[in-house]
């Protein structure tokens, strides 16, 4: 149990994470659903939720359709960490009601969300939930997180 925590935070720091304490997902959860609820469109942009430059961030793929967004949206599964990393993500999701932006949640390292409409810190996908959207992406030519997570496992079977 020890070594596997251990090898939790080497993953961690590696991709430049802090994690102070876990914390249960269920109030963040229920606030990013209510923010994306009713969303009809679903943008995937390169770039992250901060220090941003619209004239230089590019479309990777869009949903459109209510029901559509509400299936991408039901699998993420996470668990909620308090601690951010430093940057700012790449791709992020932006979630639309007509032309009004309802939520923006950009992906960090292929394995954690961060939402100012929805939680409190970096959301940690479970396993199953960031296999199914790295392999989402890269389907739809976004093949960087999926990369990370790959580097991310080498560097453990190396340990």
């Amino acid at each position: 149990m020890r070594r596997a925590a251990a090898v939790v935070l080497l993953v961690l720091t590696v991709a430049g994470c802090q994690v102070w304490r876990s914390r249960s997902p269920k109030a963040g959860d229920h606030r990013f659903l209510r923010a994306v609820s009713g969303a009809d469109r679903l943008r995937v942009r390169s770039g992250g939720s901060c220090h941003r430059e619209p004239a230089q961030e590019t479309t990777f793929c869009e949903l459109v359709g209510e029901e559509k967004v509400s299936d991408f949206v039901r699998r993420l599964q996470f668990i909620e960490v308090d601690g951010e990393c430093k940057c700012c993500g790449d791709p992020t999701f932006e979630f639309y009601r007509g032309q009004n932006l309802l939520a923006m949640v950009s992906f960090h390292h292929g394995t954690h969300l961060r939402s100012r409409e929805g939680w409190s810190g970096d959301a940690y996908l479970t396993d199953s939930s960031r296999d199914w959207l790295v392999n989402w992406l890269t389907e739809r030519g976004v093949p960087e997180p999926k990369r990370e997570v790959e580097s991310a496992r080498q560097r453990l079977r190396r340990l």
